[in-house]
């Protein structure tokens, strides 16, 4: 008898074990599409080759998504004002993280809320309408992070993305043009193969080097001939929001909005302050400031101990496309973890750090929601073992 209760027991764990993982992946499916759909996503915001590609986009009327570091936009009112129109073009805004700082067997929920959820909430702040996340690569090391652990933090901020998280909608894989040598030629195929199969399709790239401007303007010639019956090109979020069906709670969070509003107003202080006129006293204890300011890869740097830094300034920011394409896979394999910005000051300096007081709040609900499900979890099997324990002994009485 005891043995029996022991096994029925056993079976009441597993049971809530798996009712608990389905609630996390069974809570997205994604629907049969109708034709094919084609999507383009150009990754970091490295310029001039972004304000290219928006331009070739709008020459053909078509929609193009740009995955942008965050901590790139702060000071380029130029990539700035690109970004904008491409969204009032039917493009898309997504976070490529805030310093493009890949995650690996170290990273924890920290590095996560870092680089994931302060560059949601920046983007946000600034304006755009971001709701999914590519990831930064790391040579496929990446493949080594916690996702069960990083997906608690994903899903305050993202509805989608392409590998951030265990559950359906963040494994969408990505075709980089950069592994074909005939460019137009793979497009093509890929695009005819799509066609007859009625699948979605997401073309990547870092710059020309992977994408020649000539390929991608007989692409997109290409597409606009076959016809919109047979193909569109949308941007990712069209995808999800006509094609995706959610069952899990509204994302993104309140608590990952309310941040974003705090952060709306710091940044409208912050520009505010500097439009004062400043004595050349104040002007120093600024510079003092800045320069004892916390880097915006500290969150990262544990984990991160092992990887090649690279500082880009501002006039060689398109360097690292070229420096990035040489093994014909995406540049992300050879970006380094930590990437500084001479623009990056103005960001530290706003003190969202780690631990700061954007994120506590957020950081503190989701451990608190974690905390309940898994005491949920608990009580729910201590009282079916109780139920089953008192009628084992009534039978036994009998």
């Amino acid at each position: 008898m005891k043995k029996s209760i022991i096994l029925l027991l056993t079976i009441a764990v597993m049971l809530s074990t798996l009712t608990f993982t389905a609630s996390s992946e069974g809570d997205f499916k994604m629907k049969e599409f109708d034709k094919a759909y084609i999507t383009f996503v150009f990754d970091d915001g490295n310029m001039p080759f972004t304000e290219q590609c928006y331009n070739l986009f709008k020459k053909h009327n078509l929609p193009v998504c740009f995955s942008i570091i965050a901590n790139k936009v702060n000071n380029d009112p130029q990539l700035i004002s690109i970004l904008k129109d491409t969204e009032k073009m039917g493009g898309e805004v997504l976070s490529h993280t805030y310093s493009h700082s890949a995650f690996n067997e170290f990273s924890g929920k920290e590095d996560f809320e870092y680089q994931l959820g302060k560059s949601f909430v920046h983007l946000r702040a600034l304006g755009f309408n971001v709701n999914g996340v590519i990831e930064a690569g790391n040579g496929g090391n990446e493949a080594k992070a916690n996702y069960e652990l990083m997906e608690t933090v994903t899903r305050k901020y993202y509805k989608y993305s392409n590998a951030y998280g265990v559950s359906p909608q963040y494994k969408k894989k990505r075709t980089w043009l950069s592994y074909a040598n005939d460019k137009y030629a793979f497009a093509k195929a890929t695009i005819d193969d799509a066609i007859a199969k009625k699948e979605w399709v997401v073309f990547s790239a870092h710059s020309f080097n992977e994408a020649p401007y000539e390929d991608l303007n007989k692409i997109l010639t290409y597409i606009k001939e076959k016809g919109t019956q047979q193909v569109e090109v949308v941007n990712w979020n069209y995808i999800y929001t006509n094609f995706g069906e959610y069952k899990g709670p509204a994302v993104p969070t309140s608590a990952a909005l309310a941040s974003v509003e705090k952060h709306k107003k710091e940044l409208a202080e912050k520009a505010a302050q500097s439009s004062k006129p400043s004595s050349s006293k104040d002007s120093g204890k600024e510079e003092s400031s800045k320069a004892s300011a916390p880097s915006s890869n500290t969150s990262s740097t544990n984990s991160t101990a092992n990887n090649t830094s690279v500082n880009i300034n501002n006039s060689t920011t398109n360097n690292i496309t070229s420096n990035n394409v040489t093994n014909n896979n995406t540049t992300n394999n050879n970006t380094t973890n930590n990437i500084t910005n001479n623009s990056t000051n103005d960001t530290t300096t706003i003190g969202a750090t780690n631990n700061s007081n954007s994120y506590q709040n957020t950081t503190e609900k989701g451990s608190g929601t974690m905390l309940w499900v898994a005491l949920g979890i608990v009580a729910f099997t201590l009282i079916l073992g109780a139920v089953i324990l008192i009628f084992a002994l009534k039978y036994k009485t009998k």
